[in-house]
């Protein structure tokens, strides 16, 4: 049985899918008219250091044409795991390239989180940092693996945090 949500959880809900299209339209429309967006796709473990078990998370994430000096990649997506924690995120991501096969690449989220009947990060909207390692040339395929740590960043007094870890799979939406 589902714990009672909170009064402000109940207010705010999480994003539909027509909501992230339509944030998808005027992010691509705004600012990422240099190149076609990368759509990725991810599957691992979220919660890979509580003390629940790990659970099953699938993601997709829309990430747009670098922009401004400091190519920064606007980025949408949205997470869910095997327990009903959903995540949907608005977020910034900046890629480094090592060699022309190996790119790092940190990022920054902020999201609404529904943590399901499991995990409990202290309020609605969640940050998530990470870092990916990817293999793969840059108008290609790339896959990769991603480590993610997601909380409130202190502004609730309960903020525990998690973790993820995911294997990725980025596809550039010229083909």
């Amino acid at each position: 049985m589902r714990a009672a949500a909170n009064p402000v959880g109940r207010c705010v809900r999480l994003f539909t899918l027509r909501e992230l299209a339509a944030i998808a339209i005027l992010l691509a429309a705004s600012g990422a008219r240099a190149a076609a967006p990368d759509l990725t796709l991810s599957a691992g473990d979220i919660a890979i250091h509580d003390k629940t078990d790990p659970r099953r998370r699938y993601g997709v994430e829309l990430r747009f044409a670098a922009l401004g000096r400091w190519l920064l990649r606007p980025t949408l997506g949205a997470i869910n795991a095997e327990n009903d924690a959903r995540y949907a995120y608005l977020g910034l991501r900046r890629d480094f390239r090592w060699t022309p096969e190996w790119t790092l690449t940190p990022s920054a989220d902020i999201g609404a989180f529904d943590g399901g009947d499991e995990i409990r990060l202290g309020s609605l909207a969640e940050f998530r940092t990470g870092i990916e390692l990817s293999w793969g040339q840059t108008q290609q395929l790339r896959v990769g693996i991603a480590l993610y740590h997601l909380s409130n960043g202190g502004t609730s007094r309960h903020n525990p945090g998690t973790e993820e870890l995911a294997l990725t799979l980025t596809l550039p939406l010229s083909w």
